[in-house]
């Protein structure tokens, strides 16, 4: 078996697979932290030092159940990989544990090997980078989306207003734009409405802590996504992770 580097997070509350899972990633070269329950698990990544590549975790848990364990530590840890586990298929999971479709899953019972190839397919599968555009009048916001997205590979511009996102967008070829609507200068309904008319294969996610009413005008008006602030990283980064296709390197999302 070929031997991999990394660390990895394991969450099992069975003693003996969570043992059996440390023992067989141990061999394969990886670098192996573990965990029985929710809380230990969130302990353990907040006081870890180094990097964690990859959490693997059960979907049910007596305390935390896997999803919520792995958007708390992505807040922190945005770079780090998730794989969820369950004896039940994924579409035997209950409708409160559903799992996205593009989640990566793996089915108890599990062999050795498969448990290493699913491993090593998720660590070395790399989203698409995007150029993405994140527009908000709050520098704290700016920075914290930055951080978030920067860390996933993403390159990041940012503007603090409608204006300001109009006259870099015309300079730069984006394949996302995140944009607040309650702006100075130009809201960004005007943005939405604009960038959407004069590049159509621009992603926008519009984000707003106000109303619903504003974000479905936003939606109306060419956004294809809508976050509600405050947001998790998980979830603007789940939010990204839906929108974006694979396309051609270096293909940009607007029109020539």
């Amino acid at each position: 078996m070929m031997l991999s580097g990394g660390t990895i997070l394991i969450v099992e509350d069975d003693p003996a697979l969570c043992a059996l899972a440390q023992e067989v990633l141990s061999s394969a070269g990886y670098s192996v932290l573990a965990a029985q329950d929710g809380a230990y698990a969130l302990r353990v990544a907040e006081e870890y030092s180094g990097q964690i590549q990859l959490l693997l975790t059960d979907i049910t848990l007596p305390d935390l159940g896997g999803q919520e364990i792995a958007a708390r530590i992505q807040a922190r840890r945005p770079e780090t990989k998730v794989i969820f586990m369950s004896g039940h298929a994924r579409v035997g999971i209950n409708e409160k544990e559903s799992l996205d479709p593009q989640t990566n899953f793996l089915q108890k019972p599990w062999t050795p090997r498969g448990l290493c190839e699913k491993i090593v397919t998720v660590l070395t599968t790399q989203p698409p980078a995007q150029r993405i555009l994140v527009v908000d009048d709050e520098p704290d916001v700016r920075d914290w989306l930055v951080e978030i997205l920067e860390g996933c590979g993403h390159r990041v511009f940012t503007a603090k207003d409608g204006l300001e996102a109009k006259q870099l967008a015309a300079r730069e070829a984006l394949d996302v734009l995140i944009t607040d609507i309650s702006m100075p200068n130009e809201e960004g309904l005007g943005v939405i409405r604009a960038l959407r008319k004069t590049y159509p294969g621009l992603k926008i996610i519009a984000m707003s802590g106000s109303h619903a009413e504003v974000l479905m005008d936003a939606k109306l008006l060419g956004a294809n996504a809508a976050l509600t602030k405050p947001f998790t990283s998980e979830m603007v980064l789940k939010c990204i992770r839906g929108l974006v296709t694979p396309q051609t390197p270096g293909a940009p999302g607007r029109a020539m």
